[in-house]
């Protein structure tokens, strides 16, 4: 359990400045992104991976990346089973397959079942990721999400990588 200081650590050094910006200039942060991620707790990282604030969500996919904590590996998955939809889910469903690869797949159908059943759309970068692992996805269109599924897979890539 972090404290309020850490969860406003959270919030101001490693999610506010970074979480509007990395979809646009993701390769550029990427080596701020490490740098950070492994200067952040592994509970910070968790948190992050937990709490229900999709800003700090989405960036705690990008830094569990760069982690090699499994406990952290771990609650990507879990994380990406509960995203609340768009805001979380491309980040969270490219670090899944970056960290697990084809065991991310029960978590990308888990995710989307959920996401067809609370009507959260946006389905298109969640089938590319089903799509490339070799599933067939229930809703949106792979196609039209692949280049950004392919961006955003690179990205985690080279974070992951770093």
């Amino acid at each position: 359990m972090l404290s309020n200081d850490e969860i406003e650590k959270v919030r101001r050094e490693y999610t506010a400045p970074f979480y509007l910006k990395f979809r646009r200039d993701g390769l550029s942060l990427a080596p701020k992104i490490v740098e950070l991620a492994h200067a952040a707790s592994e509970a910070q990282v968790l948190f992050m991976l937990e709490t229900e604030e999709w800003r700090s969500r989405k960036m705690g996919a990008l830094f569990a990346l760069a982690r090699k904590a499994p406990s952290i590996h771990k609650a990507v998955l879990r994380s990406l089973e509960t995203s609340q939809g768009t805001l979380t889910a491309p980040e969270l469903s490219s670090a899944a397959i970056v960290l697990h690869g084809n065991e991310a797949l029960p978590s990308l159908v888990m995710y989307e079942s959920n996401a067809i059943a609370r009507n959260l759309g946006g389905f298109d970068i969640t089938a590319a990721a089903i799509h490339h692992l070799g599933g067939e996805p229930m809703a949106g269109d792979a196609e039209a999400g692949g280049e950004s599924f392919g961006r955003l897979l690179r990205m985690g890539t080279f974070i992951h990588e770093s």
